[in-house]
């Protein structure tokens, strides 16, 4: 890491951090048996972590503009560290039974997508950055989350406001992805 610089640092850190996030996660908190039901301690803190780690991809973008210090493997690892961050939390929920799956699998099915236009981008040797909207997609995923993830700990009526955030990153999603997938081709034929 020594020769990295600091927005990339940053970028590698969230995903470092992705796995305690996690663990956070499926901790049950203990029986608190005096309101007969679980404390959820560890929920609050992954929530807390999940801000930390998502006002991380703002910060890094923003060394990286104002130091001038966008590089390509920067270009390459924040798209990455974006979608390991926003897909975990979204899975966990799913999973949790907190969450309907068809928007995150029609999420997913972008990314997947998008990635292949990189890979057949970075294979004729340039790296595509993501676009505005592909950015105000994520800003949409992780506000959905944030309300998602405290709504089951302190803000029991943020729901509505989760779901909605939700369903508008579906919609950038799939505007970003059909953009993207465009502009990637209209380069790969130049």
């Amino acid at each position: 890491m020594k020769n990295l610089n600091l927005p990339t640092k940053i970028t590698l850190t969230r995903i470092i951090f992705i796995p305690i996030f996690l663990l956070l996660m499926y901790i049950p908190g203990p029986e608190v048996t005096w309101l007969g039901q679980s404390d959820d301690s560890f929920q609050l803190a992954a929530a807390v972590l999940f801000v930390i780690l998502a006002l991380t991809d703002w910060i890094d973008g923003y060394l990286a503009r104002k130091n001038n210090q966008v590089t390509a493997l920067g270009k390459f690892l924040d798209p990455i560290a974006d979608k390991a961050l926003v897909f975990s939390a979204f899975l966990v929920l799913v999973e949790q039974n907190f969450i309907w799956s068809l928007p995150i699998i029609l999420m997913l099915v972008r990314e997947f997508v998008v990635a292949t236009v990189r890979m057949m981008a970075a294979k004729e040797g340039f790296v595509m950055a993501a676009d505005k909207l592909g950015k105000w997609k994520t800003v949409t995923q992780m506000l959905a989350l944030v309300l998602y993830l405290f709504h089951f700990t302190v803000f029991p009526i943020g729901l509505g406001l989760a779901v909605g955030s939700l369903w508008i990153s579906v919609i950038l999603s799939t505007i970003s992805g059909i953009q993207y997938t465009k502009s990637g081709f209209a380069n790969l034929k130049e």
